[in-house]
């Protein structure tokens, strides 16, 4: 996809997993104390095979607010990725509507 509002503008970013992202955790609640808000991008981060147990953790954590920047085509399609923003009490979902055509 060529997103216009992309974060990571056409960068190779490493994809984390569960165990990386909870070591992120650790660093930043040892640094800050708190953590009202976490903000995953991407990339597109509804392509990432442990989103649910990425915002489960975070909810479990203590995280007061996860957000998640997307382009929102696959909640739109996808019942069962909706599920777990319901389920860790309904992070807010950002989405862009940058562009209608077909290839974004």
């Amino acid at each position: 996809m060529e997103c216009p509002v992309c974060l990571k503008g056409g960068m190779a970013i490493p994809r984390i997993d569960l165990a990386g992202f909870s070591r992120v955790l650790d660093t930043l609640f040892a640094a800050e104390g708190t953590l009202p808000v976490v903000n995953l991008s991407g990339g597109e981060p509804t392509l990432h095979p442990e989103l649910g147990q990425i915002l489960s953790l975070a909810r479990e954590r203590g995280v007061v607010q996860t957000t998640v920047s997307t382009n929102g085509l696959r909640l739109l399609r996808d019942s069962a990725l909706r599920r777990p923003f319901k389920e860790t009490g309904a992070p807010v979902a950002r989405s862009s509507k940058a562009s209608a055509r077909a290839r974004t």
